[in-house]
């Protein structure tokens, strides 16, 4: 079919060439009571320009020849046998040749230069929208590291006004610092993320290799990412196999990718999901599956997720949180392993599978050394301490009360159990009843039950976002007084706008000053009593 339409439009294009040259020979014919045999070639010539100009050299060679061929049988007068047997019609045959081929290459340049700049012009709008993508990409990424910047800073902050209260407890205390070690190590696990970036567009990554076995990384990299995974009480099933599969890796940059893997599926599998690891043997390589329950992913953001500063949408990005660096890094260490990272899932909400291929070690590797098991466990095993203290503390008697007498009661919704334990801690110090909850359902149903005289509400929390809970909230008969303040890394302007919209009362960026939110509680005109 394509064959077909070539050799239709090229059958168009010389038919033009002949037409136009008839048309030419007609005029000329009409022409020749007046023109006798002068200027044989005159109406020769436009038809060839207009040809040139609609159909391209190759037409407009064409309609000279046939042109010269109609000028030698119908105008040239009959006495002579030949245009070449006269000198007069021999030089208006040069002439018109030599014009005509011009005028063919004049118009033959002109659209080659149209044609050039049109692609430049294509690939400057293309590489304007490049820019114009780059720099919105930039102002996202800023933003988004800004609110995971400020996410670990609020309990860090929290937790030093707290150790300057003579009235915290030893035992208190300890807490509080474990909290704020946690904290600093997530801050630290960021930086580290930034700076592995950095190193690998600047070439300047190396991998430190030996022969692992892929079971002990995977049993290391759980070991990092517990903590996260009870945080938000998942199963996790490790199908280990019975046979060491030996790998030549950088163990520390395996465990890595290993635990990324783990805590994207955590970060993205609603509570109480699943997440199954498994490992096998596929002829020359090693294959490490990762499968969840979780969201899913759309097929139009298998690729965006393995792109830097990538995630699969805003609202994800929104609700979960991170910089979009976790899977980045894991396809660039994996490739630098000459191994292969692929994603698969049957759409949103159907879980996904993330599975690599990593060559095993050869013979000669094998022979050269097998790092222990307990080497390794001394070299990357994770000091987070067992647990998330989750308890909520008890309301102690209090000097900031309601009308009648009784502590001013305050909700605090954080998915972030150390931001809002922390939190929790210094209003119940400044006398206020205090009572936490970690997402937004449990949230609404607090409302009803602890009837709070003010809730402070974190915006991006997994599953229903804050701007939801403030929705729901004021529906409910108890929501209608209740004051909602909005705490949180979002601090922009447009995040403003929309938790105003959503019916927030106040908006604190973290890590917001303590006395800020106490002042606002205190103002009695502010927060019903």
């Amino acid at each position: 079919m394509p064959n077909n339409e070539r050799l239709w439009k090229e059958a168009r294009r010389y038919g033009f060439a002949a037409s136009a040259t008839l048309i030419a020979t007609w005029l000329r014919l009409l022409a020749a009571p007046l023109l006798d045999d002068r200027v044989p070639f005159g109406f020769f010539f436009l038809s060839v320009i207009l040809t040139a100009w609609r159909c391209g050299t190759g037409p407009a060679v064409f309609a000279v020849i046939f042109g010269i061929a109609l000028v030698d049988v119908f105008v040239i007068p009959t006495h002579y046998a030949t245009i070449v047997n006269s000198p007069a019609d021999s030089l208006a045959l040069l002439v018109y040749a030599f014009a005509t081929l011009v005028t063919i290459a004049l118009f033959e340049r002109t659209k080659n230069q149209r044609r050039a700049a049109e692609q430049n012009a294509a690939e400057i709008a293309k590489l304007n929208e490049n820019l114009r993508e780059a720099a919105q990409k930039k102002d996202e990424f800023m933003a988004l590291l800004a609110h995971e910047l400020r996410n670990p800073l609020a309990p860090l902050r929290s937790g030093i006004e707290l150790l300057d209260r003579p009235e915290i407890a030893w035992r208190q205390g300890e807490e509080i610092l474990n909290r704020m070690r946690r904290q600093m190590r997530h801050l630290v696990r960021i930086v580290d993320d930034l700076l592995d970036v950095s190193r690998f567009l600047q070439g300047t990554l190396r991998l430190n290799r030996n022969v692992v076995d892929l079971r002990t990384i995977v049993r290391d990299a759980i070991e990092m990412t517990q903590p996260e995974i009870d945080r938000q009480q998942h199963e996790l099933k490790f199908l280990r196999p019975p046979l060491p599969i030996y790998i030549y890796a950088d163990m520390v940059r395996l465990v890595q990718i290993v635990s990324n893997l783990l805590t994207n599926a955590a970060k993205y599998t609603p509570r109480c999901g699943l997440i199954v690891v498994t490992l096998d043997r596929n002829g020359g390589q090693a294959v490490l599956q990762v499968a969840d329950n979780g969201i899913g992913i759309a097929n139009s953001d298998r690729d965006k997720i393995f792109e830097l500063f990538g995630q699969a949408s805003g609202a994800r990005v929104a609700k979960e949180g991170g910089l979009g660096l976790g899977l980045a890094l894991v396809r660039h260490l994996t490739d630098m392993h000459d191994g292969v990272v692929e994603a698969e899932s049957d759409g949103p909400g159907c879980g996904a599978t993330f599975r690599i291929r990593l060559p095993l070690a050869t013979p000669s590797q094998l022979a050269e050394r097998v790092i222990p098991d307990e080497t390794l466990v001394s070299k990357t095993k994770s000091s987070e301490p067992e647990g998330v203290a989750s308890q909520s503390l008890q309301s102690q008697p209090i000097p900031v009360s309601g009308s009648d007498g009784e502590a001013l009661r305050v909700l605090i919704v954080d998915d972030n159990v150390d931001a809002a334990e922390t939190l929790g801690t210094l209003l119940s110090l400044d006398g206020y009843e205090t009572q936490h909850v970690f997402d937004g359902v449990n949230a609404i149903d607090a409302v009803e039950e602890f009837q709070p005289a003010a809730v402070l509400l974190d915006l991006g929390m997994p599953g229903m976002d804050g701007y939801e809970v403030a929705r729901r909230m004021r529906q409910l008969p108890e929501g209608r007084q209740l004051k909602i303040i909005a705490v949180t890394g979002w601090g922009g302007e447009e995040d403003r706008r929309r938790s105003a919209e959503a019916g927030f009362d106040e908006h604190f960026a973290k890590p917001v000053d303590p006395a800020m939110i106490a002042a606002f509680l205190s103002d009695r005109e502010a927060v019903p009593r």
